[in-house]
């Protein structure tokens, strides 16, 4: 890059999940610092995208507000979007639907899995694709 180019343009939010480090070596080096933030650290020009289309505006209030400044904004697309008719939500008027799903996690090493929450994500998805979604 740096004998062919003299110009690179990167997209990414330093605002994201940080790099996980299991190691105190690769720590101390500071790579569990992000690219985004040592470049944001250095003073390097950041240009904000603000606009998001993929969350409906209840749900992207709270990410506005809490890393955002509120200045994240929601497209009129993700804004306009209906609850779906093949899925019995709770409320038209509300984003989000809650399930209860009454089953034990297991754990494998560091892994944690929930066969019935996995085959109730299934269900709904079923549930949505059959619905036209």
């Amino acid at each position: 890059l740096q004998h062919v180019h003299s110009l690179a343009i990167l997209v990414g939010d330093h605002k994201q999940l940080p790099p996980t480090t299991k190691s105190m070596l690769a720590e101390k080096g500071g790579l569990s610092v992000s690219l985004f933030e040592r470049l944001l650290a250095c003073g390097h020009a950041v240009h904000r995208l603000t606009t998001q289309y993929r969350m409906h505006p209840a749900i992207a209030e709270l990410p506005s507000r809490l890393f955002y400044e509120s200045a994240l904004v929601t497209a009129q697309s993700a804004a306009s979007g209906q609850a779906p008719p093949s899925f019995p939500w709770p409320s038209a008027a509300t984003p989000a639907a809650f399930l209860d799903v009454r089953s034990r996690e297991a754990r494998d090493g560091q892994s944690h899995s929930n066969v019935g929450e996995a085959e109730a994500v299934v269900a709904v998805v079923d549930r949505l694709r059959a619905g036209g979604v």
